[in-house]
């Protein structure tokens, strides 16, 4: 699966059905699908993530993905020729449920009616496959659809020989659609049917487990008569249970889709658990802030304090505060001036203290100002990865009637 395509959500807005965004739907729209037996209409379709106010279109493909206007104008000819049969062929499908006595089938009809039909949907190809974002629409209600209507090639017409031509109906534009017949959603299983589920699919191993326990047991009552026959027995029997649990190739079962939420990496068999709604807070000006949320879930707490600002005191106490840093990595600098009383300033990180006034030569206690080494102002720095944690926590420290200000920039450039 390869990222090819991203569109913003400030330029766009989705289309919904029933309260439900179309984009969020393609697991239930690939299951439809695959259970009709349209997997080609399926593998036309591009798979959408969100990812931080934009959405990533993904597809499965050896061959690079371009879009429809960097090929020639004879190549797009070819490509919108393909798509149009595409198209033919995916409005029959859905027309065929439209029609259907079964109203569960006109509800996925209505659903599908207005999957494609969208400002924002593009072509793309990959020299072999054809590929189409769908399901939203531009913020301009003027705009135009981006994918142009297939003209097929004039045919020869003989000079002498008068010919009636056919009249071509264009295909039918499906129309966008604001407001939907209601539509059943498929409820999902609860934790007690997965867990039905699971244990039906290793049904094998619990027999395999209880012989082990009961295995165990009996060892345990011969732990203390080694040279008893029958513990001699069990423990050859022991054995050869162990060599045949080394040749048993057991998969490991968990989500593989690595555009999951709860992706797993060591997982070889898909257990249909993959989640694509990460909630949390996807604001990074915040202390809890998630760069793993893909929704946010009004959880924010704690806003940070923003970074190229100046922060002062003047007060007998100690001060601590923390400043958000963005998502870009790169060196931050901290410039500070304790005046004539004496401080110390500590940066930390993930927990880590990454610099202080510690790290001026000759500075064995920390404090700077007044007469201490290092003089009353400097500069600090230290590299910022942009890792989970977002921010840093600056703490300054001073006896009584303290006066200090410093100033936390931005990360800029690199650091190695």
């Amino acid at each position: 699966m390869i990222r090819f395509y991203n569109i913003s959500t400030t330029e766009f807005r989705p289309i919904s059905f029933e309260n439900v965004y179309l984009y969020a739907e393609y697991n239930k729209i690939k299951n439809f699908l695959i259970s009709n037996n349209h997997q080609e209409l399926l593998k036309v379709l591009a798979v959408p993530s969100y990812k931080k106010n934009n959405i990533e279109w993904s597809a499965i493909s050896n061959n690079e993905i371009k879009k429809l206007d960097e090929y020639s104008k004879t190549q797009q000819d070819k490509i919108l020729s393909q798509y149009n049969e595409f198209l033919n062929s995916y409005n029959s499908f859905i027309n065929n449920l439209r029609s259907s006595k079964n109203q569960d089938n006109k509800n996925w009809g209505e659903l599908l009616f207005s999957l494609i039909e969208g400002t924002a949907n593009e072509l793309f190809f990959d020299g072999e496959n054809l590929f189409i974002t769908w399901g939203w629409r531009l913020l301009d209600e003027n705009s135009k659809k981006l994918i142009p209507v297939y003209s097929p090639p004039p045919s020869v017409v003989e000079t002498m020989t008068p010919i009636i031509e056919d009249v071509i109906d264009e295909p039918e534009v499906i129309p966008i659609i604001d407001e939907y017949e209601p539509f059943e959603e498929v409820e999902k299983l609860s934790w007690l049917d997965r867990f039905y589920l699971f244990l039906k699919r290793i049904w094998w191993l619990i027999p395999m487990l209880s012989v082990i326990i009961l295995i165990l047991v009996l060892l345990k009552a011969c732990e203390n008569n080694e040279c008893d026959p029958v513990c001699v027995e069990l423990d050859n029997k022991l054995n050869n249970i162990n060599i045949l649990l080394d040749s048993c190739d057991c998969p490991v079962i968990g989500c593989t889709d690595p555009l999951a939420c709860n992706y797993d990496p060591l997982a070889e068999e898909n257990d249909g658990s993959c989640d694509y709604s990460c909630l949390g807070c996807m604001d990074d000006n915040y202390k809890n802030y998630d760069p793993d949320a893909t929704k946010d879930d009004g959880s924010c707490r704690n806003k940070l304090k923003p970074c190229n600002t100046i922060s002062k005191d003047g007060s007998d106490a100690g001060a601590k505060n923390e400043h958000a840093l963005g998502k870009t990595p790169g060196l931050v600098t901290i410039t500070f001036d304790m005046s004539n009383v004496p401080d110390k300033l500590e940066v930390y990180y993930e927990g880590k203290r990454v610099c202080s006034t510690f790290d001026i030569p000759g500075n064995v206690h920390g404090f700077v100002g007044g007469n201490n080494a290092g003089g009353q102002s400097g500069t600090l720095t230290f590299c910022y990865p942009a890792n989970k944690q977002r921010y840093c926590t600056v703490k300054v420290t001073g006896g009584s009637s303290t006066d200090w200000t410093y100033n936390l920039y931005c990360p800029t450039g690199s650091c190695k």
